[in-house]
């Protein structure tokens, strides 16, 4: 119980200096709904390739984005890869464990609200959408995409910790990253004969508690690997360099 109340006390000092952050949540929620709102209707029988990449990279790598430079991981020199703030916190006599949760409790500072402004400015924007899913349906089908969400997103304070990986490899990883999503939902998409997202509410239609526990499941499965991985990564990292 100590390590959440040092976590929160830490994660409180770090969030009074990520208020731009929360503006530029407020204007990507209202942006990608917006969005969301004139496409999904218009997928709903038939959907492409490209709306279930843009899913992904706005519920899977869209808090990414949100957090100012100095306090995201970034390019410290040479091919090592961190958060410069993460790398002053570790210095200092902080315990490992209150440190990774203060991490996390950031991530979801910034990922709730997120998630929720998109949810409900996309079905406030959208009548063909309130039309097609009443509330327990649109709730299970949102719930699976935040859980998604966040089982990818969890990968990002994890990052934090720092990596190694050289500029031309850094490329390569976004280039496989996106080609490799393209195809995987290209053959879904030939096989399946629709895309991901429709799918997606048909699950949430038919099975709506299943598949809100699983996507919980899913997302909690993502930030207790991620958790985990940081504790080791840690005790690797040599941070003096």
């Amino acid at each position: 119980m100590n390590d959440w109340k040092e976590a929160f006390w830490l994660a409180k000092f770090e969030l009074k200096k990520l208020k731009s952050g929360f503006a530029m949540l407020a204007l990507m929620a209202i942006m990608f709904s917006m969005f969301f709102a004139t496409v999904i209707p218009k997928n709903m029988e038939r959907s492409t390739v490209m709306l279930d990449i843009f899913f992904f990279i706005v519920f899977g790598f869209g808090t990414a984005w949100i957090k100012p430079k100095e306090f995201n991981h970034q390019k410290i020199g040479g091919d090592f890869w961190a958060s410069p703030f993460f790398i002053t916190l570790r210095q200092l006599p902080i315990q490992k464990d209150v440190l990774i949760k203060s991490r996390f409790i950031i991530f979801f500072a910034f990922a709730v609200p997120y998630y929720l402004g998109i949810s409900i400015l996309t079905y406030a924007f959208s009548p063909d959408l309130r039309a097609a899913l009443d509330l327990k349906e649109y709730f299970a089908f949102i719930m699976i995409w935040i859980g998604i969400g966040i089982h990818l997103g969890a990968s990002f304070p994890a990052s934090d910790v720092g990596y190694r990986l050289s500029t031309v490899n850094f490329v390569l990883y976004i280039f496989a990253l996106f080609f490799g999503f393209m195809f995987i939902f290209t053959i879904f998409n030939v096989l399946y004969g629709n895309g991901f997202v429709p799918l997606t509410m048909l699950m949430a239609e038919k099975w709506p508690l299943v598949s809100i526990i699983a996507s919980v499941l899913f997302a909690a499965i993502g930030v207790l690997y991620s958790q985990k991985y940081m504790s080791k990564k840690i005790e690797k990292m040599d941070y003096l360099f």
